[in-house]
């Protein structure tokens, strides 16, 4: 990969931030974690503002001990400067309702971090993001 694309990861787990960010790192991404909501929505914000250029991916938890995941969800799909980065929804949180109405929406995926490991995550990104 030529130029290193930025990859945003909300996670109130610090390990398993620095499990799937080893994976990612060396396959050329460089990725900025947040553990909380409140930290991912002040980023969020930030990018709104000119700031800041959106990530290329952004990993999200829904379960976050601040603020809810779809909460920053919503947040994202009311940005049109979010439109083009890819929003992986990786979390234990199973509800086939719940997963049948993100994958409506056009840039958005829903894993299982028990079915996802640091090699397929990387692989998905890679086929996602040139």
């Amino acid at each position: 990969m030529d130029n290193k694309k930025v990859l945003f990861f909300v996670e109130d787990e610090n390990e398993i931030i620095e499990l799937y960010s080893t994976q990612l790192e060396t396959n050329g991404y460089s990725v900025e974690g947040f553990n909380s909501g409140g930290e991912a929505l002040a980023k969020i914000n930030s990018i709104v503002e000119g700031k800041f250029s959106p990530p290329a991916v952004i990993i999200l938890d829904l379960l976050l001990k601040d603020i809810s995941g779809l909460a920053i969800l919503g947040e994202l799909m009311d940005k049109p400067m979010f439109d083009e980065t890819f929003i992986i929804v990786l979390t234990n949180y199973v509800s086939e309702s719940l997963e049948k109405s993100v994958m409506r929406l056009d840039n958005v995926v829903y894993l299982s971090k028990v079915d996802t490991t640091p090699v397929s995550l990387a692989e998905l990104i890679k086929r996602k993001v040139v």
